[in-house]
């Protein structure tokens, strides 16, 4: 891909998301022909990317480590695995260092060490949520502050212009 070119993906949801949920394709790091595809949830609040013990089995990862992890009443002592991620846009994020643990419902939780290596925006119209991810980030970052303020100063305006020609 040429340097400047940017790839995107975006999910519609049909009511306002409880979570973000996309399909990712997962392999054990350097061994693409090993792909398989899994459910896997966007987490700003997770510093690191986790699959789960079926992933680790179904892709034969093997432990390069272990390290704790927290969640919300819990610590653990976890094994991590060395993966490529294949997001919905194409993108493919090699080597990246995942936790194994449990996760309910979902296979992967997509945490910041992935999330920030683009731009996520989130918008909730009409009581649906839709999510984009991009990667690269854009020069020009989202900016809902400068989006509310240019639109409050252009209805402003034409509050104003309407009372002057209706007084």
């Amino acid at each position: 891909m040429p340097k400047n070119m940017h790839t995107a993906f975006r999910t519609e949801y049909p009511a306002a998301a409880k979570e973000l949920v996309n399909q990712v394709g997962i392999a054990p790091a350097g061994e693409a022909d090993k792909m398989q595809e899994y459910r896997a949830v966007w987490d700003t609040g997770a510093t690191l990317t986790v699959v789960t013990p079926k992933v680790q089995s179904d892709l034969g990862l093997a432990s390069i480590d272990e390290m704790q992890i927290m969640g919300v009443n819990s610590r653990s002592i976890v094994p991590v695995v060395l993966i490529d991620v294949v997001l919905p846009n194409r993108v493919i994020v090699t080597g990246v260092r995942a936790a194994v643990a449990e996760l309910g419902s979902e296979d992967m939780l997509l945490g910041m060490n992935i999330i920030t290596l683009g731009d996520l925006c989130l918008s909730n119209k009409g009581g649906k949520t839709v999510m984009s991810f991009a990667y690269p980030p854009f020069d020009n970052p989202c900016d809902l502050l400068e989006k509310a303020e240019a639109v409050n100063a252009r209805k402003k305006r034409q509050v104003v212009n309407w009372t002057k020609k209706n007084p």
